[in-house]
């Protein structure tokens, strides 16, 4: 903790000053080095959403927008269409380039996200899973309202018993399970959440909307905002056959292209962390004309030298100004 504070405190300096700009500007890339920045949603600290996994809330609505107001005052934002063609040899990415992107269709890409990225001229990629647009409700969000909104003091499951007598005590239990269903193959984590919801959860606290519908959608693309697949049901794609996962792509592809219009050859791999990804699905995706299909790996994003099908996003999770600009400082001298 006091490590972590006197690295504020120096960073609050290094930012103050102009000596974390000065760092960066020693860093000429042109036309390879790309900060791809991961979004899930953006929420106030204090929100029921900060809780529902770990790793939902990406920012709070100030955190993001003094993030996007320095990508625009220090970096250069780019489009997909510009990454694209960077990656095709068209034209080379500026020195700084970034590009910001959103995954699942949350209601806050349009409410709060997207809003504060025209603000600042950045133009967005939304990376749908079109099984949820309008009205779908995600395994998580249905899990943690049913725990949250159950009419009982114990809640009896697969992995056992749980008190739920106060709000600390349910958030153990949502956490646990939730914890467990990500990480079981696809079918039996849906099947295993909806039979425990279907049982505990009271019929008005189901209908609950978290997801833009295909109208809104439709209005976003036509502001300026870039929809991509983000499979049809988000399955880890590592969790379901080969077979499935093409078939996850096709639909979620063919909707967009069908309710949207034309969308770019891009993917984001649901989770996209290490265990989420492989490089049979990579081939698989290459052979359906994707692209550039992104990760969560948190890691350096060079044009020239990953794996298009495995690419990089960094993931900015509720961190400080400075400790963001650094960590976009860092990426460019890797």
């Amino acid at each position: 903790m006091i490590k972590r504070r006197a690295k504020d405190f120096l960073l609050n300096i290094a930012e103050q000053s102009g000596a974390l700009r000065f760092v960066q500007y020693l860093h000429h890339d042109v036309g390879n080095h790309l900060a791809v920045l991961a979004y899930h949603r953006v929420a106030e600290s204090d929100s029921p959403l900060s809780r529902r996994l770990y790793d939902l809330v990406s920012a709070t609505p100030r955190q993001f927008e003094e993030q996007m107001s320095l990508l625009a005052t220090c970096f250069n934002p780019v489009s997909a269409e510009d990454v694209l063609d960077a990656v095709r040899g068209d034209k080379p990415l500026p020195s700084q380039a970034v590009l910001v992107t959103v995954d699942d269709g949350y209601r806050d890409f349009k409410d709060v996200i997207f809003p504060i990225a025209q603000k600042y001229g950045i133009r967005p990629v939304l990376f749908v899973p079109t099984a949820y647009v309008g009205g779908g409700i995600f395994w998580w969000d249905r899990l943690y309202n049913a725990i949250t909104h159950a009419k009982y003091v114990q809640l009896d499951t697969w992995l056992g018993s749980f008190p739920l007598k106060t709000a600390e005590q349910r958030q153990i239990a949502f956490d646990t399970i939730a914890n467990y269903v990500r990480m079981q193959p696809f079918e039996k984590a849906l099947a295993d959440v909806e039979n425990l919801c279907d049982d505990i959860t009271p019929k008005d606290s189901r209908s609950t909307p978290f997801t833009l519908d295909w109208g809104e959608l439709r209005d976003l693309s036509k502001a300026g905002a870039t929809l991509a697949p983000h499979t049809h049901t988000h399955p880890i794609m590592t969790h379901i056959s080969l077979e499935k996962a093409r078939e996850e792509l096709r639909t979620s592809l063919g909707l967009l292209n069908q309710e949207v219009g034309d969308v770019l050859p891009l993917f984001a791999y649901p989770d996209g962390r290490d265990h989420a990804v492989n490089d049979e699905l990579a081939l698989m995706l290459k052979s359906e004309n994707i692209e550039i299909a992104f990760t969560m790996s948190d890691s350096l994003s060079r044009i020239k030298n990953d794996n298009l099908q495995l690419f990089p996003r960094l993931t900015p999770y509720s961190e400080s100004l400075p400790r963001f600009h650094l960590k976009l400082t860092s990426f460019r001298s890797a």
